[in-house]
C-alpha cells in the first residue's frame, strides 16, 4: 500500500513538471513559428534554424504531451464493453488492459533507448548537438508513461482509505463521485 501511495505521489509530481515544461515548449514553438513566418514573408530572409528547432520542439511536445494525456485518461479507448460489465469484471478488465499498455510501453522504451544510443554520433542539421537529445524525448516520454501506468495499476489494486485496502471500492461510474 505504501508503494501505491509513493507511485501516486511520484506520478503526480512528475506530471506537474511535465505540464509546466509542455507550456514552455508550446510557447517556444509558437514563437519559433511566428519568427519563421515574419522573417520569411515580411523581411524575405528565412531563418536557417527554424525548421530544426520547430521539429525538435514538436517531437518533445508529442511524447511529453502523450504522457500528460495518459495521466488524465485522454487517449482513445473502447469503453462500450467495459462499461457494461459488472464492477468486479470491469476492474479486472481495466487492470488487464493497463498491463497490456505497460508491456507495450516497456518494449517501446527499450527500443527508444537503443535507438537513441545508436544515433549518438549524428548531429542536428543546423545545431551541432547530438540528435539523441532530440529523439531522447521518446524514451523519456515512455518512462514517464510507465510510471503513470504503474501508479494507475497500484491505485486500482490498493484503494487507499486510511492506509487500508478496501475489498470493494465504490465505482465512480455507477455510484457517482463522492
Amino acid at each position: 500500500m505504501w508503494l501505491a501511495r509513493a507511485l501516486g505521489r511520484a506520478s503526480d509530481g512528475i506530471d506537474r513538471a511535465v505540464v509546466f515544461f509542455l507550456a514552455v515548449l508550446i510557447g517556444s514553438l509558437g514563437l519559433a513559428v511566428i519568427l519563421t513566418v515574419f522573417f520569411r514573408f515580411v523581411i524575405h530572409l528565412p531563418l536557417a534554424w527554424s525548421e530544426d528547432i520547430s521539429r525538435a520542439l514538436m517531437v518533445w511536445i508529442s511524447f511529453l504531451g502523450s504522457s500528460a494525456a495518459l495521466k488524465r485518461g485522454l487517449h482513445i479507448s473502447l469503453d462500450l464493453v467495459r462499461d457494461n460489465l459488472p464492477p468486479g469484471a470491469r476492474k479486472a478488465v481495466s487492470i488487464f488492459c493497463s498491463i497490456l499498455i505497460l508491456i507495450f510501453l516497456a518494449i517501446t522504451l527499450w527500443l527508444g533507448v537503443k535507438s537513441s544510443i545508436r544515433q549518438w554520433g549524428q548531429t542536428a542539421t543546423y545545431f551541432e548537438i547530438p540528435i539523441t537529445f532530440i529523439y531522447g524525448s521518446a524514451p523519456l516520454g515512455m518512462a514517464i508513461m510507465v510510471l503513470h501506468v504503474l501508479s494507475d495499476i497500484s491505485g486500482k489494486l490498493f484503494v487507499m482509505d486510511g492506509g487500508e485496502k478496501k475489498a470493494n471500492p465504490p465505482d465512480p461510474l455507477t455510484e457517482g463521485i463522492a
